[in-house]
């Protein structure tokens, strides 16, 4: 992990510069997509366990 320029520090760097620069995309939308998958399984989740303690309720 040598830095990319001949000084070795960061006197005269000008730009911004990100090692990871254009694979953002990639990672934002997998991030977006587990979130996604979080949101959905969670509302699953819920709905089920709402069901599953209305009938309970009726039960007892």
């Amino acid at each position: 992990m040598g830095a990319p320029f001949d000084t070795g520090t960061w006197e005269g760097v000008v730009d911004a510069y990100y090692a990871g620069a254009g694979s953002e995309t990639v990672w934002l939308v997998a991030s977006i997509a587990l979130c996604v998958v979080a949101l959905i399984g969670g509302a699953i989740h819920e709905s089920r366990s709402y069901r599953k303690a209305e009938q309970q309720h009726r039960d007892v």
